[in-house]
This record gives C-alpha cells, sequence and structure tokens, in this order.
C-alpha cells in the first residue's frame, strides 16, 4: 500500500488528499507522504497554518516560556491540544529560511499592525524554538539546510537543548550549510553535535561568508567530514582568504566512496589536486573561480564524467591549465563546465573530449548588472558558442548557461 501511495505522491500530492478520509488505516499510511516534505509542498497562502499546527507540539511549559517572550508584543501563542498524529516526527528536509519565511506569514496573519511593524526579534525567536523543537523531536530528517534569511544574529546555542536531548536527527542523509553570517560560534558548535550523533551523511555542502571562516571553521568542518562513513558528495565554497588544506586531507578518509566534490571561490594549490587525484571513485569535480593553478601540472587520470573549469585564473593561463588537464581525463567526459567569455575553450573540448555531450557555461554577474543587460549579453555570447560549434563539427551538443553571482 505504501508503495502505491508513494507512485500517487511522486506524480501529485493533490491526489492523496482524498485518501484521508478513506478510513484510519489509509489516515495513517497517507499522512507520513503529506508531511515529509511540508515547506515545498504547502501553498503559499496556507504557510501561516503550517506554522500554527507546529506549535502545538511545544509543551505547556514551553509554550508558557514563549508566551513570556512575546508578550511585549502583544503575541500570544493558545494552548491547543495536540493533533491526533506526530506530525513533526514525520517531517524529512527542514530549510532554516523555510522556516523564518513562514513564521514571518504565520505573524502577518496573526497581528493586526502592518508586515513592517513585524519585528525580526520576533520572528527569530519563534523560528529558533521550531529549529531547536524539529531537531529535538525530528528523528527522521534526513536533509537539513541552514540557510538563514535574517542575518543579525547567530544560531540558537545547541547546547540549549542537546544536552537533555541527545540524540537528535540521527538519520541525516544531506546537510547544507549556505550561511551570510560571520557570528558563527553557535554553527561551530552545531557542527560538533553533528559530528557526533550522525555518521551516515552523505552530502555535505558548506558555503559561509568569506571572512567568516577561521581555523576554528575549518577544523569543525574537518571533523564533521572523517566523521562520516560513506560520504559521497562535498562542495566547499568562499575561502580565498585562508588555506584549506585539514579540510582537503579529511577528504581521503572517504577516498572509496567520493563521486563528487565542488570547490567555489578558494584557493586551490597543487597540494591540494593532489589529494583529489587520490579520490578512486570520483566521477564529478567541480572548479568555479578558484586561485592558485597556475602552476598546474597533471600527474595520473582522473576517470570522470562531469568536470567544470571556470575561472581559473587569467584567459592565457586558464587556457594552459584546461588543456593540462582535459589532455589526461578528457576522454570520459560527458559533460563540461566553462566561463562563457573563454569560447577558446572550444577547441580545446573537440580535441580531447570526443565523448562530451553538454557544455554549461557560466556567466559571472553582479548586483550592479540589471537582469535584462545580464541575459542581452549571456545570449549574444552563446550564440557566439553555438555559431563556432557548428562550425567546427557537426556532433550534437547541448550548451546552457547559469549565472553564478560575484563573490564580494
Amino acid at each position: 500500500m505504501k508503495r502505491i501511495f508513494q507512485h500517487i505522491h511522486d506524480d501529485s500530492t493533490s491526489k492523496l488528499y482524498p485518501s484521508l478520509l478513506v478510513n484510519k488505516y489509509w489516515c495513517k499510511n497517507v499522512v507520513t507522504f503529506l508531511w515529509n516534505r511540508p515547506f515545498q509542498m504547502c501553498p503559499k497562502h496556507n504557510r501561516y497554518k503550517l506554522i500554527r499546527t507546529l506549535l502545538t507540539f511545544f509543551s505547556l511549559e514551553e509554550t508558557t516560556l514563549i508566551n513570556s517572550k512575546l508578550k511585549a508584543y502583544n503575541i500570544l501563542i493558545p494552548a491547543r491540544p495536540n493533533p491526533i498524529f506526530n506530525y513533526s516526527s514525520m517531517v524529512q528536509e527542514i530549510s532554516y529560511m523555510d522556516l523564518e519565511t513562514f513564521v514571518k506569514s504565520y505573524l502577518t496573519k496573526i497581528t493586526t499592525g502592518c508586515y513592517n511593524d513585524i519585528q525580526k526579534v520576533q520572528i527569530l525567536f519563534i523560528t529558533i524554538s521550531l529549529f531547536q523543537m524539529f531537531l529535538r523531536q525530528g528523528t527522521n530528517i534526513k536533509i537539513l539546510v541552514i540557510d538563514k534569511e535574517i542575518y543579525t544574529m547567530d544560531l540558537p546555542d545547541i547546547s540549549i537543548f542537546t544536552e537533555s536531548h541527545p540524540s537528535g536527527s540521527t538519520n541525516l542523509f544531506q546537510l547544507r550549510i549556505d550561511y551570510n553570517s560571520i557570528k558563527i560560534r553557535n554553527i561551530i558548535q552545531f557542527l560538533k553535535y553533528i559530528s557526533d550523533v550522525c555518521k551516515d551523511i552523505q552530502i555535505l555542502e558548506f558555503k559561509f561568508n568569506i571572512n567568516a571562516y577561521s581555523d576554528e571553521l575549518l577544523q569543525s568542518i574537518s571533523n564533521t567530514i572523517t566523521k562520516q562513513n560513506n560520504l559521497r558528495e562535498f562542495s566547499l565554497s568562499n575561502t580565498k582568504h585562508i588555506g584549506i588544506e585539514s579540510v582537503m586531507m579529511s577528504l581521503l578518509v572517504h577516498v572509496n566512496t567520493l563521486t563528487s566534490i565542488s570547490l567555489a571561490f578558494l584557493n586551490l594549490e597543487q597540494k591540494s589536486m593532489d589529494i583529489l587525484l587520490n579520490l578512486k571513485q570520483l566521477k564529478e569535480l567541480r572548479i568555479w573561480f578558484c586561485e592558485g593553478l597556475n602552476h598546474y601540472s597533471s600527474i595520473h587520470r582522473f576517470e570522470l564524467n562531469t568536470l567544470h573549469l571556470v575561472e581559473l585564473s587569467s584567459s592565457v593561463k586558464t587556457r594552459r591549465i584546461t588543456q593540462s588537464i582535459l589532455q589526461s581525463t578528457g576522454n570520459s567526459i560527458t559533460q563540461l563546465g566553462f566561463n562563457i567569455q573563454y569560447i577558446e575553450n572550444l577547441d580545446i573540448t573537440l580535441t580531447y573530449c570526443p565523448n562530451v555531450e553538454e557544455i554549461i557555461l557560466f556567466y559571472l554577474s553582479n548586483d550592479k548588472q540589471n537582469r535584462k543587460f545580464t541575459t542581452k549579453t549571456t545570449n549574444r555570447m552563446v550564440k557566439s558558442w553555438r555559431e563556432r560549434l557548428s562550425s567546427l563539427t557537426f556532433k550534437e551538443i547541448s550548451i546552457r548557461t547559469l549565472i553564478v553571482n560575484k563573490l564580494e
């Protein structure tokens, strides 16, 4: 029966709702599918209802504490009986930014003032409380994303609730941190907690503010990596001002399982490349806007399916680096990624990559460029790539673009 529900769920979630009313057995099985990704499936006009339901899972003591903090803002969370099902334990994917966004909708609905009257501190306090609840009760969470929208504060102090609830989300499969704040003391605590209780994370992604990285943070990242049993995918961004040797060395623990590495906006030297060459199962390597490879020399052959080499240095040096890497690994590659400005890479591709099927062109944008200008520029450049491709080969190669925001 669950397989049937899963098939219907994958096709259209809305088709599952009538099944709730068939009988108790159907209801019990269907509700888990409706609540495994509630933030992604909830319509915008029902966001406040989702938060209203989640708030019922606080204990009486927690509700009293929250109301005491919100009393000054004339906000009262009413005490309601718990729902029939423990929905919070069914959730499998949590994004911190989703929590903040949905809490905004909830406060907009229950307060009499306009949206601008809602202070960040109210949003943060309720969001923090819900985040703590999920880490405490959400033993089925598989994907956890820390991507704060309000960057004026750090995450909540993890020790507040982990001391009395040490087990936490032990089924975590993917952890992504895209965190632009420079206040990271509690993030470091959080990583220590995660590395202690979660041993089977297979996908790790870290992107902090470029000024937030420190030796302590990098060591926390390294410890999180080494504590996992079978890490498959790893991504790191924005470390141009500090070395990443400790992180790269920790990847060697997963020499037989890592299949995908993405590195962006950092210093990547020959030693780091030598470490990557030891990853026997590596199939996808993405190097975006990195420095330090001016003297790169290929030693062994990668057996890659996907390779992105985007904005590694100046135009001349990028051509030399690209040619050096593709010369040794080009035969196996089916997808390539390049900076859209370096059309000369197309000649190298056709020389060394006979099996390439797709080329992704990256355009580095910034806040000063409006969307119309960016679209016009990228369309003009893509046209040049396609014209050049058609003049060089009859092979069908797909070309598409990705716009990347410039690192400030």
